[in-house]
Protein backbone atom coordinates (compact mmCIF):
# COMPACT_ATOMS: atom_id res chain seq x y z
CA UNK A 1 0.00 0.00 0.00
CA UNK A 2 1.37 3.38 -0.92
CA UNK A 3 1.66 6.29 1.49
CA UNK A 4 -1.06 8.17 -0.40
CA UNK A 5 -3.51 5.23 -0.20
CA UNK A 6 -2.74 4.73 3.52
CA UNK A 7 -3.33 8.42 4.19
CA UNK A 8 -6.62 8.39 2.21
CA UNK A 9 -7.83 5.28 4.08
CA UNK A 10 -6.96 6.82 7.45
CA UNK A 11 -8.73 10.07 6.51
CA UNK A 12 -11.88 8.16 5.45
CA UNK A 13 -11.84 6.14 8.67
CA UNK A 14 -11.44 9.31 10.74
CA UNK A 15 -14.30 11.02 8.86
CA UNK A 16 -16.61 8.02 9.38
CA UNK A 17 -15.72 7.88 13.08
CA UNK A 18 -16.42 11.63 13.42
CA UNK A 19 -19.85 11.26 11.82
CA UNK A 20 -20.81 8.37 14.12
CA UNK A 21 -19.50 10.22 17.19
CA UNK A 22 -21.36 13.43 16.33
CA UNK A 23 -24.64 11.52 16.03
CA UNK A 24 -24.22 10.29 19.62
CA UNK A 25 -23.52 13.81 20.89
CA UNK A 26 -26.78 15.03 19.35
CA UNK A 27 -28.71 12.24 21.08
CA UNK A 28 -27.22 13.03 24.46
CA UNK A 29 -28.34 16.65 24.26
CA UNK A 30 -31.94 15.80 23.36
CA UNK A 31 -34.36 15.56 26.30
CA UNK A 32 -36.45 12.40 26.54
CA UNK A 33 -39.68 14.41 26.54
CA UNK A 34 -40.29 18.00 25.49
CA UNK A 35 -40.93 18.94 29.15
CA UNK A 36 -38.14 16.90 30.78
CA UNK A 37 -36.19 20.00 31.75
CA UNK A 38 -39.11 22.09 33.04
CA UNK A 39 -39.94 22.73 36.63
CA UNK A 40 -43.64 23.37 36.41
CA UNK A 41 -43.74 25.77 39.35
CA UNK A 42 -43.54 28.86 37.17
CA UNK A 43 -44.50 28.95 33.50
CA UNK A 44 -41.40 28.79 31.34
CA UNK A 45 -39.04 28.24 34.27
CA UNK A 46 -36.67 25.34 33.72
CA UNK A 47 -35.61 23.08 36.53
CA UNK A 48 -32.62 25.40 36.70
CA UNK A 49 -34.96 27.84 38.49
CA UNK A 50 -35.07 25.44 41.43
CA UNK A 51 -31.38 24.67 41.43
CA UNK A 52 -29.05 26.41 43.80
CA UNK A 53 -28.48 26.86 47.51
CA UNK A 54 -31.54 27.62 49.66
CA UNK A 55 -31.55 28.69 53.32
CA UNK A 56 -34.54 27.95 55.57
CA UNK A 57 -36.24 31.20 56.64
CA UNK A 58 -39.36 29.89 58.32
CA UNK A 59 -41.33 26.78 59.06
CA UNK A 60 -45.05 27.07 59.69
CA UNK A 61 -47.36 24.19 60.43
CA UNK A 62 -48.27 21.18 62.47
CA UNK A 63 -44.72 19.84 62.88
CA UNK A 64 -42.97 23.22 62.89
CA UNK A 65 -40.35 24.39 65.30
CA UNK A 66 -37.96 27.32 65.07
CA UNK A 67 -34.52 26.54 63.67
CA UNK A 68 -31.81 26.36 66.35
CA UNK A 69 -29.99 29.66 66.89
CA UNK A 70 -26.80 30.13 64.89
CA UNK A 71 -27.48 27.03 62.75
CA UNK A 72 -28.00 27.27 59.01
CA UNK A 73 -30.51 24.81 57.64
CA UNK A 74 -29.83 24.57 53.92
CA UNK A 75 -31.02 22.73 50.86
CA UNK A 76 -28.90 22.56 47.71
CA UNK A 77 -30.86 21.41 44.65
CA UNK A 78 -29.03 20.34 41.51
CA UNK A 79 -30.46 20.01 38.02
CA UNK A 80 -29.82 16.25 37.93
CA UNK A 81 -32.34 15.65 40.72
CA UNK A 82 -29.84 15.33 43.55
CA UNK A 83 -30.04 17.40 46.70
CA UNK A 84 -27.74 18.07 49.61
CA UNK A 85 -27.43 20.54 52.42
CA UNK A 86 -27.51 20.71 56.19
CA UNK A 87 -30.25 19.85 58.65
CA UNK A 88 -28.66 22.11 61.25
CA UNK A 89 -26.12 19.56 62.45
CA UNK A 90 -25.55 16.85 59.85
CA UNK A 91 -25.03 16.98 56.12
CA UNK A 92 -27.99 15.64 54.19
CA UNK A 93 -28.24 14.20 50.69
CA UNK A 94 -30.74 12.41 48.49
CA UNK A 95 -32.83 12.67 45.34
CA UNK A 96 -35.85 14.76 44.37
CA UNK A 97 -38.22 14.71 41.40
CA UNK A 98 -40.28 17.51 39.87
CA UNK A 99 -43.65 16.84 38.19
CA UNK A 100 -45.50 15.57 36.36
CA UNK A 101 -48.36 17.65 37.80
CA UNK A 102 -48.19 21.43 38.18
CA UNK A 103 -45.95 22.41 41.14
CA UNK A 104 -45.51 18.77 42.15
CA UNK A 105 -42.26 17.72 43.81
CA UNK A 106 -41.27 14.61 45.71
CA UNK A 107 -38.24 14.35 47.95
CA UNK A 108 -36.75 10.98 48.81
CA UNK A 109 -35.97 10.53 52.51
CA UNK A 110 -32.54 12.05 53.13
CA UNK A 111 -29.44 10.16 54.11
CA UNK A 112 -27.26 11.96 56.66
CA UNK A 113 -23.89 12.01 58.25
CA UNK A 114 -23.95 11.00 61.93
CA UNK A 115 -22.43 13.85 63.91
CA UNK A 116 -23.48 14.55 67.46
CA UNK A 117 -24.94 17.94 68.33
CA UNK A 118 -26.85 19.46 71.26
CA UNK A 119 -30.16 17.73 72.02
CA UNK A 120 -32.34 20.63 70.80
CA UNK A 121 -30.47 20.76 67.48
CA UNK A 122 -30.82 17.00 66.98
CA UNK A 123 -34.54 17.13 67.82
CA UNK A 124 -35.10 19.95 65.30
CA UNK A 125 -33.11 18.15 62.63
CA UNK A 126 -35.04 14.93 63.13
CA UNK A 127 -38.39 16.74 62.67
CA UNK A 128 -37.04 18.69 59.67
CA UNK A 129 -35.80 15.55 57.89
CA UNK A 130 -39.07 13.70 58.52
CA UNK A 131 -41.03 16.68 57.16
CA UNK A 132 -38.74 17.08 54.13
CA UNK A 133 -39.44 13.48 53.11
CA UNK A 134 -43.18 14.29 52.88
CA UNK A 135 -42.94 17.42 50.72
CA UNK A 136 -45.36 17.16 47.80
CA UNK A 137 -45.69 20.65 46.29
CA UNK A 138 -43.63 23.79 45.72
CA UNK A 139 -44.03 27.44 44.81
CA UNK A 140 -41.17 29.43 43.34
CA UNK A 141 -41.43 33.22 43.34
CA UNK A 142 -38.23 35.09 42.54
CA UNK A 143 -35.66 34.09 45.14
CA UNK A 144 -38.20 32.45 47.47
CA UNK A 145 -38.95 28.73 47.40
CA UNK A 146 -41.83 27.38 49.48
CA UNK A 147 -42.12 23.62 50.02
CA UNK A 148 -45.49 22.26 51.17
CA UNK A 149 -46.35 19.08 53.03
CA UNK A 150 -49.97 18.37 52.11
CA UNK A 151 -51.95 20.94 54.08
CA UNK A 152 -49.95 20.65 57.30
CA UNK A 153 -46.57 22.38 56.90
CA UNK A 154 -44.90 25.11 54.86
CA UNK A 155 -41.10 25.47 54.65
CA UNK A 156 -39.95 28.82 53.22
CA UNK A 157 -36.42 29.12 51.83
CA UNK A 158 -34.48 32.06 50.40
CA UNK A 159 -31.99 31.60 47.59
CA UNK A 160 -28.48 32.13 48.90
CA UNK A 161 -26.34 33.95 46.39
CA UNK A 162 -22.67 33.25 46.90
CA UNK A 163 -20.36 35.74 45.14
CA UNK A 164 -17.79 34.08 42.94
CA UNK A 165 -14.19 34.39 44.01
CA UNK A 166 -12.61 37.30 42.19
CA UNK A 167 -15.91 39.17 41.91
CA UNK A 168 -16.33 42.81 42.87
CA UNK A 169 -17.72 41.73 46.26
CA UNK A 170 -14.30 40.27 47.07
CA UNK A 171 -12.76 43.71 46.61
CA UNK A 172 -15.07 45.50 49.03
CA UNK A 173 -13.52 48.05 51.41
CA UNK A 174 -11.71 46.36 54.28
CA UNK A 175 -11.02 43.18 52.29
CA UNK A 176 -7.54 42.04 51.43
CA UNK A 177 -7.24 41.75 47.65
CA UNK A 178 -4.97 38.70 47.95
CA UNK A 179 -6.95 36.57 50.37
CA UNK A 180 -10.45 38.08 50.38
CA UNK A 181 -10.27 38.22 54.18
CA UNK A 182 -10.71 41.25 56.35
CA UNK A 183 -7.31 42.38 57.67
CA UNK A 184 -6.79 41.92 61.43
Amino acid sequence: MTKKNAFTSAARLLAAFSIVLSSFVGCAATPISPHADRAVGQPGTGIAGLTGRWVLLSWVGQHASPPPAARNVTLVLSKDGAYGGSGGCNRIFGQYHVGPAHQQISVNPPATTRMSCPVDVMAFESRFLATLAHVNRFELTGNTLVLFVRDTDRLTFARQVIPRQGSLADNAPGKSMASGRTPA
